[in-house]
C-alpha cells in the first residue's frame, strides 16, 4: 500500500472487453494477426473474444482501432 497512492489504475480485463474488443469486429483476423504478430488461430480467438491478448498488445490494438490516427487499408477491414 505504501506505493499505491497516486499511481494510475492500469487497464484490466473489463477495460479490454468494453473499450477494445468491440472495435475489433471491424477488422479481419489477418489485420489483427499482423498488428500484434500472433498466429492466425490465436488472432481468431482474440477477435471472437475467447482469448484476451497480453497487455503489451493492447496499445497496438487501440491504435489500430483509432482510424484517425492509423488508417487501415480497405482490404484489411471486414466486409459489413
Amino acid at each position: 500500500m505504501l506505493f499505491s497512492a497516486g499511481l494510475p489504475k492500469w487497464p484490466d480485463e473489463d477495460f479490454y472487453r468494453t473499450a477494445i474488443l468491440p472495435q475489433l469486429s471491424a477488422f479481419t483476423v489477418k489485420a489483427i494477426r499482423l498488428a500484434i504478430d500472433v498466429s492466425h488461430p490465436h488472432a481468431t480467438l482474440i477477435k471472437r473474444g475467447e482469448r484476451i491478448p497480453h497487455l503489451r498488445h493492447w496499445l497496438r490494438l487501440t491504435e489500430m482501432t483509432t482510424t484517425a490516427r492509423l488508417p487501415v487499408p480497405p482490404r484489411l477491414l471486414s466486409p459489413r
